[in-house]
């Protein structure tokens, strides 16, 4: 892809931003992603969440900026499909972020007016770091059901069975991880 140095560049930047959480905690289910993480210094935690991002984003979007997706369209009787004045709410780009989640996380301003931004690389992959930052530092976990939802997995769904083992073998195959 021609975009991916770029891509990989905007992401490993937003987590030298705002991402420090990611690079400090070890969590629990790190194993099951990257068993050589607990070995990694900066640069190879930086790359694994990088990478995580990156097929995530594969899941996602099929790393296409453009697309949307109606999450009331998909769940008509789901009431967090829609927002508070009754609009649908719709994920969009690479990592398919809605306005109203990502206003809710610090360091991912999406002005009320102009949510077309998050079909913006630079803004969605700096919110995705956002989100994921503040739950996997949360949470202590990537992705786990205890209840609900925690980590990465409370907000994407490519984090709960059905992509989760791809998303895995992918990470875990990558070099800094070990593979």
């Amino acid at each position: 892809m021609p975009q991916s140095d770029a891509w990989t560049a905007l992401a490993a930047g937003s987590i030298d931003a705002i991402g420090s959480p990611l690079l400090e905690t070890v969590p629990s289910d790190i194993e099951t992603f990257c068993p050589a993480y607990e070995r990694l210094d900066d640069t190879g935690r930086r790359a694994f969440w990088v990478g995580l991002l990156s097929a995530m984003a594969r899941f996602e979007s099929g790393f296409d900026p453009s697309v949307s997706f109606d999450e009331r369209a998909h769940c008509p009787s789901c009431d967090w499909a829609l927002t508070r004045d009754g609009r649908h709410v719709i994920s969009r780009g690479l990592l398919q972020l809605s306005q109203e989640s990502a206003n809710a996380y610090r360091g991912c301003p999406v002005p009320i007016a102009d949510e077309e931004k998050l079909h913006e690389p630079a803004l969605n992959l700096r919110c995705g770091v956002a989100i994921m930052s503040r739950l996997v530092s949360r949470d202590g976990v990537i992705s786990r059901k205890d209840g609900q939802w925690k980590g990465g997995s409370a907000y994407w769904s490519v984090l709960r069975p059905g992509k989760l083992d791809a998303i895995q073998a992918y990470t875990s195959a990558t070099e800094n991880c070990g593979g």
